[in-house]
């Protein structure tokens, strides 16, 4: 009996190992290549990660290479391109001819680098406006929109929102968070860092508004990544400034999923019922304990939200 249940560990432990490697084998498997593509009549490098339908990301797009799982990249070839006419725009360089027409443009101009007829386009937070400005452009290019803690519009409604819901939706624990890092990270330490740095450093300070756990530290995502202030600055208050992408999507036939985390304050996850009630074929999914980043903080109710909508739709 004693030298049965003996063999029985042994196989078990074997099975367990052979899991494993077969796992670890699984993501080593997961294509990876990198390179450059010309956008913008200029070579950018990119990185193209994972197996499946290939989906196109906008905004700081190489720093979202680890925010999306192994798990996730065996069904979707993530596309990173380092934006450097845009987002990674050096401090020697102008941004004042940037607008939306050349930010959709950027997209269009990945898309046919890789000779895809079609592309899921990918966008989170602000910049999530841009993949859907280039859905509603572009719906023959477009196989599907996948929008993460993606705002509706921007607009004042938005700015008054912001400070309704925090203030009437935050718990006591949250705002003292908030109240204790702004103490220790005042815009006076922010303002004499370098453009990469104080990025990086706002969202640590911003946390408690854009992470269920208020104490989360991002820090380790952003360090080190260049990122345009410019580019930022002028996208918020001049490209997107009074912004609303609907009446170009109205009637667009392209799948759309939605991720919204319910304890998001730079998105108020209710602000996107006025848009589920004109158009819904939309897939919205609401996860809660989330914040800005479901992806991140709840990654496997993420993805699983997220290839069951993708092998739902044609």
């Amino acid at each position: 009996m004693k030298r049965r249940s003996t063999i029985g560990i042994i196989v078990s432990l074997c099975g367990a190992a052979l899991a494993c490697t077969a796992n670890a084998q699984d993501d080593s498997l997961l294509r990876q290549a990198s390179g450059t593509i010309e956008v913008r009549g200029e070579p950018h490098t990119f990185l193209a990660e994972g197996r499946g339908e290939p989906c196109i990301v906008t905004g700081l797009a190489m720093s979202y290479a680890p925010l999306f799982s192994a798990r996730l990249k065996r069904h979707i070839r993530f596309i990173f391109v380092d934006f450097k006419s845009s987002w990674t725009a050096s401090a020697d360089r102008s941004i004042e001819s940037t607008t939306m027409d050349s930010l959709v443009q950027e997209i269009d101009d990945v898309r046919r680098a890789f000779a895809l007829d079609q592309a899921c386009i990918v966008g989170h937070s602000s910049t999530g406006l841009i993949a859907m400005e280039y859905a509603a452009r572009h719906p023959e290019h477009t196989s599907k929109l996948i929008l993460i803690a993606v705002h509706p519009f921007w607009n004042q409604e938005l700015f008054d929102t912001w400070r309704t819901f925090w203030q009437s939706d935050a718990s006591p624990e949250r705002k003292a968070a908030l109240a204790e890092n702004k103490r220790r990270m005042p815009d006076s330490l922010l303002s004499a860092l370098s453009a990469r740095d104080a990025f990086a450093l706002r969202y640590v300070r911003n946390g408690p508004q854009l992470f269920y756990d208020p104490s989360y530290d991002f820090f380790w995502a952003w360090a080190g990544r260049e990122v345009s202030a410019p580019m930022f600055d002028r996208y918020w208050k001049v490209i997107v400034a009074d912004y609303n992408p609907w009446e170009g999507l109205l009637g667009n036939k392209v799948p759309m999923f939605v991720a919204l985390g319910r304890h998001d304050f730079a998105v108020p996850f209710h602000l996107w019922d006025r848009v589920r009630a004109k158009m819904p074929g939309i897939t919205v999914t609401l996860f809660e304990k989330s914040s800005h980043f479901p992806m991140l903080e709840q990654p496997r109710q993420f993805d699983a939200a997220l290839l069951r909508w993708q092998h739902s739709v044609p």
